[in-house]
């Protein structure tokens, strides 16, 4: 599969870059022309596995290359909004790794930003991008499920506790909430078709903080990895659950956690209830009532790599010319935002009911 011919630099040369973005670039046969990370040995390092061109300590040098002309944006989550403010500034079409900022005010400006740029703002939830999830969103909109009225989602883990930047609130802005329970409340919304909850009961808590295993699941920042964060600092929450309102009487429960003593947690998830029938992801199961009794169908679907179809879809918008994302636009991501400060603000209350703001 190929797209058209886009100068791409990545900034930010960690974790997700090396897994997710350059690979999938690869695969679509796009070349990378440059790279960024404040390390200038990691930058090296990505260039030289990834064949990139141009390598910087500085991501100020990408952006002032001519022949660059969409970036994607995986830098810790504090950063985003500084990087991409000056990258939509040099006119390039931005993919920002979630969540899109550390603030719904950052994600404001980031949006008004790509808007008076009139380029492209996307925001990487890749999750909606798996077969099984845009098939369960078009038959959700197709009216087959009836009205929703129900809807959770999550993502929580025995033990997967991030280290180095991840649990640093003022690196990351919070924990499992915004690092994975992000992508349940954005899919949720997405396959909802509804962005705009009315009010919000939110709680947090850090239950286990640091731990030790004999079988580590944690998920490492390349400075950990690198030796320059001792991982010795966790000031977030380590679990969290909410409760949104929406309008017509349709809530969404929501938990994340990144360590839990359930005795089966569960990866990503979305469960969603309507008046004609309900689904549950992943992998995509629907139900509903047929001759009398109430019948439940697996659906067998082909699998895809939601990340290459996250990149391809940014870079076809691109090369169509458009000035706004048709899908994970800036706009979404901010309403996301919006809401994850709405759990956190509840949260820092008690659990007290927040009204949420309208964008």
């Amino acid at each position: 599969m190929g797209v058209p011919s886009i100068g791409v630099g990545i900034i930010g040369c960690g974790h997700v870059a090396r897994a997710g973005h350059a690979p999938a670039y690869r695969e679509l046969n796009v070349p990378l022309v440059a790279c960024a990370d404040v390390v200038p040995e990691r930058a090296e390092r990505f260039a030289r596995e990834f064949s990139v061109d141009h390598w910087y300590g500085n991501y100020r040098d990408l952006l002032d290359r001519n022949d660059v002309q969409a970036v994607s944006v995986t830098v810790p989550n504090r950063f985003h909004h500084p990087i991409v403010m000056e990258a939509l500034a040099c006119g390039k079409h931005v993919l920002c790794e979630k969540p899109l900022a550390v603030t719904s005010k950052q994600a404001g400006e980031m949006v008004e930003a790509a808007r008076q740029a009139r380029r492209i703002l996307m925001v990487g939830f890749q999750s909606r991008f798996r077969i099984d999830a845009e098939r369960l969103r078009m038959m959700v909109a197709e009216g087959d499920a009836g009205p929703i009225r129900f809807a959770r989602a999550g993502y929580v883990r025995h033990r997967g506790s991030g280290w180095g930047w991840y649990s640093h609130k003022d690196i990351s802005g919070g924990g499992a909430l915004i690092d994975i329970g992000v992508h349940a409340l954005d899919l949720a919304c997405y396959i909802m078709g509804d962005f705009e909850p009315n009010s919000v009961n939110g709680k947090t808590a850090r239950q286990f903080g640091r731990y030790r295993l004999a079988e580590r699941r944690e998920w490492k920042s390349a400075d950990y990895e690198d030796g320059f964060d001792q991982g010795d600092v966790f000031t977030v929450e380590d679990s969290a659950m909410a409760l949104f309102h929406f309008s017509e009487g349709r809530t969404l429960f929501l938990e994340a956690a990144w360590a839990s003593n359930y005795v089966e947690p569960k990866d990503l998830y979305v469960d969603i209830s309507g008046d004609q029938g309900g689904a549950h992801l992943f992998p995509l199961e629907w139900s509903e009532v047929r001759h009398g009794t109430v019948s439940t169908v697996k659906m067998d679907l082909a699998q895809n790599n939601a990340t290459r179809a996250l990149l391809a879809k940014f870079l076809g918008d691109v090369a169509e010319g458009r000035d706004r994302a048709e899908i994970n636009t800036g706009e979404e991501g901010y309403a996301i935002q919006r809401m994850i400060d709405g759990i956190y603000q509840s949260a820092a209350q008690g659990g007290a009911t927040v009204i949420m703001p309208k964008g």
